[in-house]
């Protein structure tokens, strides 16, 4: 019996514990304080009452609690633990913020609607072109058709002229970019739970590998890389400004775009982040030259109106006290930025999505029209952003229409949308009793649901078992042909003796 009490006889491993009970025994705490019950006839007593109102609280008051912070230093001081906390608090100084956050609501802070794309919209384009005060105009912008054109005819007659070791060299370095930001990057996350709803009782396994966000931002990031390679060996890119030696364009990552508006009298907020921004120091050039609604433009509308009948555009957006009160288009306030128009930008819209399983069983999977709605009003924060930034904060009239383009994918699936804001004035088609709109309306071309590769993905294996197939080059194509015109390139001649080719 003595044996087995000595051999399990427990070994203390960590003696801070037993040391602090030790020393709050012998020494006492600061915080010990006991509350006693009062009579009801020392509580009624004024004289009583005035002298427990002057004294101190012991259950509120933060000077205990910073006491009982101090004591749990043993051996130090509390001359020492201060001095132990300033030295912290100067090592952190630099990795924390400056200015207070500006998005702290307090008492008198108004609620507003934010827009949030995980709360997908019920009537998809029809909601978003009354919240953008727009109409859709078929097919792409004329000059983007034209640009596209040229840029395919004379990548297709570069191919007919090259050498057989060099005519597929831009079709692997897409196939590479597609390859490296679905399977050769070495990203190991946990990834979203896989739901199939043609297999209810089938369990998949826990995987690992690269989330479907990080997909659309590598992807996006190796295509902009080919296509300003391509520029380079297309001889169109512009020579830097002789002034400051800059480059004509900027590409930017991880933009912040913050702003706001006011639809029929409600404040609406925009918070959204851009993987990639294509901007220039010019204006980018408009899709429209001539910003009057055609009677086309108020057909849409119309339609657009009846679609949504009785029901609110403002119904999916949710209402918080949490967001700045100024407009942030990814540059600092207090700096003049010296490219201040954006002509390209990127919407991440990888989960959920329509050909991944990664979407949970009470969630609706998204259309192809819900993921342009989302464009669209991305589009629309973004010339807010540009206007307010340019002409002010209370800018109400807009001196001239500003032009923007975004490329909206999930990773398979590509959206081109093309937004032209003629005006600031957004009212409720609804409230008024006119057939057609008052004012001028914002314009929207849409071309979109192109498939770049095929990506099959098994029933019930892994997801490292996903085969791609079918590479489409004329995504690709239309891609280039979004870039070259943010870098105002309007035209591509067909040159004679320059050879045109991407290597990886």
């Amino acid at each position: 019996m003595r044996l087995t009490s000595v051999l399990f006889k427990r070994v203390r491993h960590n003696f801070i514990p037993v040391y602090i009970k030790k020393q709050w025994r012998e020494s006492g705490s600061h915080m010990i304080a006991q509350r006693m019950r009062v009579p009801q006839q020392v509580l009624g007593d004024a004289k009583t009452v005035a002298q427990l109102s002057a004294a101190e609280d012991l259950f509120s008051s933060s000077r205990y609690r910073n006491e009982l912070a101090r004591e749990l230093e043993i051996g130090m001081q509390p001359q020492e633990a201060e001095q132990v906390e300033a030295e912290r608090t100067e090592r952190l100084a630099q990795f924390m913020a400056v200015d207070p956050d500006v998005r702290e609501p307090s008492a008198e802070t108004e609620p507003t609607l934010i827009f949030e794309p995980s709360r997908l919209f019920c009537r998809d384009i029809a909601q978003a072109c009354m919240l953008a005060n727009a109409v859709v105009r078929p097919g792409p912008p004329p000059d983007i058709q034209t640009l596209y054109d040229s840029v395919c005819s004379r990548l297709q007659q570069s191919d007919e002229t090259e050498v057989d070791s060099q005519k597929f060299d831009l079709i692997s370095a897409v196939e590479q970019a597609v390859l490296h930001a679905h399977l050769w990057h070495t990203d190991e996350d946990v990834l979203p739970k896989r739901y199939n709803p043609e297999l209810l009782i089938w369990k998949f396994k826990a995987e690992y590998g690269i989330h479907p966000i990080r997909v659309v931002r590598y992807l996006l990031h190796n295509l902009f890389r080919i296509c300003e390679l391509q520029s380079h060996r297309m001889h169109l890119t512009s020579p830097p400004s002789a002034d400051n030696a800059l480059p004509s364009y900027w590409l930017t990552r991880d933009r912040l775009l913050e702003t706001y508006y006011h639809w029929a009298g409600r404040r609406v907020h925009f918070c959204e982040r851009h993987d990639l921004l294509l901007s220039s120091s010019k204006p980018t050039p408009l899709f429209a030259e001539d910003p009057t609604p055609t009677v086309s433009d108020y057909k849409a509308a119309d339609d657009f109106r009846r679609r949504m009948h009785l029901i609110s555009p403002l119904i999916d957006l949710t209402s918080t006290r949490y967001y700045r009160k100024d407009s942030v288009d990814a540059w600092k306030s207090n700096v003049k930025p010296a490219y201040p128009y954006p002509n390209l930008f990127t919407v991440n819209m990888a989960l959920p999505n329509v050909w991944s399983d990664f979407t949970a069983p009470e969630k609706a999977r998204i259309t192809v029209e819900q993921r342009q709605a989302v464009a669209i009003m991305n589009c629309l924060a973004s010339t807010i952003a540009t206007a307010r930034r340019l002409y002010g904060e209370d800018v109400r009239e807009l001196p001239q229409p500003l032009a923007v383009e975004a490329i909206c994918t999930d990773g398979v699936f590509f959206d081109f949308v093309a937004f032209q804001l003629n005006s600031l004035s957004f009212p409720d088609w609804n409230a008024s009793d006119a057939n057609r709109p008052e004012g001028r309306l914002n314009f929207v071309w849409i071309e979109g649901n192109r498939r770049l590769v095929d990506k099959r993905i098994p029933r019930r294996s892994l997801l490292r078992s996903t085969r791609y197939t079918d590479l489409d080059m004329s995504v690709f194509y239309r891609i280039l042909t979004s870039y070259l015109r943010g870098l105002r390139v309007l035209s591509v001649e067909q040159p004679h003796n320059v050879m045109m080719r991407a290597s990886s």
